[in-house]
């Protein structure tokens, strides 16, 4: 009876493990170059979703980088490292959060239209747009 319990929970740890691999994707950092891996850097996947790292210190400088990312738990895995990370805006990754509409708390991606002097008390900043998207 004691080797049925273990391979029943052999089983239900494989079953766990595969469910939880499906949550996470391959990708890579396009920007920012290099990455550095640092608590409050803002990148940008090649699926154009947008992360902040959260809470690490980790000065990876990396080019580029190929990543594993994990939406649901918030991580990103790099060079045998793994991050908290926290999807800020961009394309949603997951096909639950698709169709839902972005908060309007989302970061967005842009430039500023026209010549930028300098920030100052209530400056206003015009940015471009892309037609369609806001």
């Amino acid at each position: 009876m004691t080797l049925m319990k273990i391979v029943v929970a052999v089983v239900l740890v494989l079953i766990t493990s595969m469910v939880s691999a499906q949550e996470c994707y391959e990708s890579s950092i396009v920007s920012p170059s290099p990455f550095m891996g640092n608590n409050g850097e803002i990148f940008k996947l090649v699926d154009g979703s947008l992360w902040e790292v959260k809470y690490e210190y980790e000065y990876l400088y990396e080019y580029f980088p190929s990543v594993i990312i994990c939406p649901s738990r918030g991580k990103l895995a790099i060079k045998g490292k793994t991050l908290n990370v926290e999807q800020v805006g961009g394309r949603k990754s997951s096909a639950k959060s698709k169709s839902k509409q972005a908060p309007s708390s989302e970061a967005i991606e842009s430039q500023i239209s026209g010549d930028f002097e300098g920030w100052e008390g209530e400056t206003i900043v015009k940015l471009m747009c892309e037609w369609g998207r806001w």
